[in-house]
C-alpha cells in the first residue's frame, strides 16, 4: 500500500482501505493477514510509543464496530507524534477543500483551508432506552502564525449526536446554554442541520445559518 492510498483514505474515509490497511498489518507484522494479527500488531506500536490504552480497544480498522473504544487521551497522544509537514498530516481532509469529509465544513470562518481534521460519526440508533448511543469526532491540527499548530480532538458521545438535536435555552447571541451547548455550536460551524428543544420557550427551533438566526418549528422537522 503506498501514501496515496494512505492519503485517499484519510481523506474520503474510505472504510474499506482501512480495513485492508489493518490486514496488511497484520501480514508484515505476523505473517498473516487477519483482522486480529493486524490489531495486536497495532497495540504493539501503540504500546512501544507510550500511547495510554486505558479504556481503549479495538475490533476493526475502520472503526465501524459499535464495540470500538477510544479516548481523547489516546487519539492526542497520536497527535502529538506528527507535525504539519508529516505525509500522513498532509493527507487529512482541510476544512471546505472540495473532495474530503470536511468539504461543507467551517466555510466562511477562519478555520476554512487551514484546519486538517479526521472526522468520525457512527449514526444514533434507534432501540430505545438504554440503546447504544451516537458518536461524534473530529481530531487534527490548526495552523497557528509563527510555526506550529494547535492539536486538538472532540469526541463525542449521546442519543442525539449525530441527528443534530438537542434540549436547552437559547440566548440572545443565538448560542445554546445548557448539556449541549457545545455539541449546537459544533453543528453550526459544520453547516449541519441542528435543531434545539428550548426548555424556556417549550417548542422546537430550527437553527437557519444562511441568516444566522433561529426559526421555531412545531416538531423537529427539516425543511
Amino acid at each position: 500500500m503506498c501514501s496515496s492510498d494512505l492519503a485517499e483514505m484519510l481523506t474520503t474515509s474510505d472504510n474499506t482501505t482501512a480495513e485492508l490497511l489493518l490486514k496488511e498489518i497484520g501480514r508484515v507484522g505476523k505473517q498473516r493477514g487477519t483482522r486480529d494479527d493486524g490489531i495486536a500488531v497495532m497495540l504493539q506500536r501503540l504500546t512501544s510509543w507510550g500511547v495510554p490504552l486505558d479504556g481503549v480497544e479495538f475490533h476493526d480498522g475502520s472503526g465501524l464496530s459499535d464495540d470500538n473504544r477510544t479516548t481523547c487521551a489516546a487519539i492526542g497522544a497520536l497527535l502529538d507524534r506528527y507535525s504539519l509537514d508529516d505525509p500522513l498530516v498532509a493527507g487529512l481532509p482541510v476544512a471546505g477543500a472540495t473532495g474530503g469529509t470536511l468539504a461543507n465544513a467551517f466555510i466562511g470562518t477562519a478555520l476554512e483551508g487551514q484546519l486538517r481534521a479526521k472526522t468520525g460519526t457512527l449514526s444514533n440508533y434507534s432501540d430505545g432506552p438504554g440503546g447504544k448511543p451516537g458518536a461524534k469526532a473530529l481530531s487534527g491540527y490548526l495552523p497557528v502564525a509563527g510555526g506550529g499548530s494547535i492539536r486538538f480532538t472532540l469526541v463525542l458521545n449521546g442519543a442525539t449526536i449525530t441527528d443534530g438535536s438537542g434540549i436547552g435555552t437559547i440566548q440572545d447571541d443565538h448560542t445554546v446554554r445548557g448539556g449541549t451547548g457545545w455539541g449546537a455550536e459544533f453543528a453550526k460551524l459544520c453547516n449541519k442541520p441542528l435543531f434545539v428543544f428550548d426548555q424556556d420557550k417549550n417548542g422546537w427551533f430550527m437553527w437557519d445559518g444562511e441568516h444566522d438566526t433561529w426559526i421555531r418549528r412545531d416538531r423537529k422537522t427539516h425543511v
